[in-house]
């Protein structure tokens, strides 16, 4: 595979910087010896909401599998109706159950079928022969009604059902409602979940310089490989990718330096990977908040990669913007209350005890 001199700086060039500065922060804290100990706005804490005095139905919906392809015989939607004191809209009946219909573009795929009262996870299905793929999601709006002319409750979400792949890369699904990747399972023709084993490995120095460490990763198991950026040259990249493909190991493709650049970088890098037969899900931001990112910034850019490539779920650490939502928490070898790293206190209002023993050895 060859891409431009010009993609190549897109893709590979100048990475972001870390602040190193005495008013640089993490998470809204200052962490540094002689940095400000000032705390950070208390209107960047979560609080929890209030609860209703009075019960609610939480009514949503959404496809069960994201996306469908051309080719799936049929599709179903989940439906919650939840009552609750916490989400929803006023619900103030004792009935057992809900008239729903849900509509997908211009056509009606579900009427009249009997919704459960305080019911969540269930499916309602229908033929895909009723839709035409198309590569924008269609518009799907849920209506849920009490009886004959009782109160209505209404959900809006979008539907994803794609002709297949024009890139020639792989196509991986979302199970929505257990949060299980699908793959496909060639025997059969039909589609697996996966269970992903894999961590993060840094490519300069050390996966660019030595292919057999993907060997040994295949011969113990591992099935995903999540190599770390920069990239450094176009025939590092290619090497690399290559012998990932040969081996049948997943690829977890790490944006963090790209994926809120608007401007032809982010575009260009997205259509030099999702050519890739291996590619399992776009990675975004790592630790955006932590670096306070914009905070509009991983959901405009779920759009973008969605829009250039819905064949993939994307996936980031604890934010907005992705299919699927990682946490970060560095159980091992991390002391809570003291950075080794930076010789400080860690409390709510300052210090950054992350992985403060890199050095550590599991």
């Amino acid at each position: 595979m060859r891409v431009t001199s010009a993609l190549l700086l897109a893709v590979l060039g100048p990475v972001r910087s870390w602040a190193a500065s005495l008013d640089a922060t993490w998470c809204g804290k200052y962490y540094q010896p002689g940095s400000p100990t000032t705390a950070p706005d208390a209107a960047s804490f979560f609080s929890a909401p209030a609860l209703s005095s009075t019960p609610l139905l939480d009514f949503t919906c959404g496809q069960s599998v994201r996306p469908y392809v051309e080719g799936d015989k049929t599709a179903s939607i989940v439906v919650d109706a939840a009552v609750n004191y916490q989400l929803g809209t006023a619900w103030a009946s004792s009935a057992s159950s809900l008239s729903l219909s849900i509509t997908v573009g211009d056509r009606t795929v579900v009427s009249g079928a009997t919704l459960a009262a305080n019911s969540t996870g269930t499916k309602f299905s229908f033929d895909l022969d009723q839709l035409k793929a198309q590569t924008t999601a269609f518009e799907m709006s849920c209506t849920a009604q009490l009886g004959n002319g009782g109160a209505t409750y209404s959900a809006s979400s979008s539907f994803l059902y794609l002709p297949p792949n024009p890139y020639n890369g792989s196509v991986v699904k979302m199970d929505k409602l257990t949060g299980a990747m699908l793959v496909p399972n060639k025997v059969g023709n039909s589609w697996e979940p996966l269970w992903p084993l894999g961590y993060f490995v840094t490519f300069q120095g050390y996966l660019d310089t030595n292919l057999s460490v993907l060997d040994e990763m295949k011969a113990n198991g591992i099935n995903v490989v999540h190599p770390i950026p920069p990239f450094g040259s176009e025939s590092a990249l290619t090497r690399v990718l290559d012998k990932m493909e040969e081996l049948g190991l997943w690829l977890m493709y790490d944006m963090r330096y790209s994926y809120s650049n608007a401007t032809a970088r982010r575009a260009a890098e997205v259509e030099l990977i999702r050519t890739r037969s291996n590619l399992l899900l776009w990675y975004t931001g790592d630790e955006p908040d932590g670096s306070a990112d914009p905070v509009s910034a991983t959901s405009e850019a779920y759009d973008a990669i969605m829009t250039a490539d819905g064949y993939h779920p994307i996936s980031l650490e604890y934010s907005a913007g992705a299919d699927i939502i990682m946490q970060d928490a560095y159980p091992l070898f991390t002391n809570v209350t003291y950075s080794t790293l930076y010789n400080t206190t860690c409390t709510t209002t300052f210090g950054c005890c992350g992985a403060t023993l890199p050095h550590a050895q599991v």
